[in-house]
This record gives structure tokens, C-alpha cells and sequence, in this order.
């Protein structure tokens, strides 16, 4: 994988079998939000920002600065760079009571 389309679709389809959704966001007017949103009840979601698995991507200061102030409200997000991290957010998500 190059972009991070691929490990965002990837993610997308890990929660979709494992019973919940996923979504790709588009946030017009607030830059620096994650990629995906992923949900696997009424209370249990998690955003997560994909960065491409040939270690070019990078957080700029706006998604850094966005994935602060959410988790500053009690909401977590992931960077995610492979498909064994994906696995990993999924497996923590769907086990998680």
C-alpha cells in the first residue's frame, strides 16, 4: 500500500465482519479531522487518521492539534500506518466492554 485509501477501505471492511461500521469521513470547514469512523455500538466508536504505510505520511499540526482537542473531550483517535496496527484498533474496539 502507497496511500492511505487502501488501509482506510481495509479498515472499513474489518468492522463491517466483525458486525459494527465504518465510514469515511469528509469534513468540509474543519480540516485536521480523522479519515474514518468506526462504530461498534451506541457508546463504543473510535476516529482514526490513516497515514501511508510507506512511512511518508506524517501528522501535520492540524490533525495533531484536532486529534488533542478530542482526545481532551474523551474521544479516541488512532493513527494508523499498517494493516497489523488496523487489526489491533479493530480487535480493541470489538472486545472492548
Amino acid at each position: 500500500m502507497r496511500t492511505e485509501s487502501p488501509l482506510q477501505a481495509y479498515l472499513i471492511k474489518q468492522a463491517r465482519l466483525h458486525g459494527g461500521r465504518g465510514y469515511k469521513l469528509a469534513t468540509p470547514g474543519r480540516r485536521g479531522m480523522p479519515d474514518v469512523l468506526l462504530i461498534a455500538g451506541p457508546t463504543r466508536f473510535r476516529l482514526v487518521e490513516c497515514k501511508s504505510p510507506s512511512g511518508h505520511g506524517r501528522l501535520d499540526a492540524l490533525q495533531e492539534r484536532e486529534i488533542e482537542r478530542l482526545y481532551q473531550v474523551g474521544v479516541t483517535a488512532d493513527v494508523c500506518e499498517s494493516k497489523k496496527h488496523a487489526d489491533e484498533i479493530i480487535a480493541a474496539l470489538f472486545t472492548a466492554r
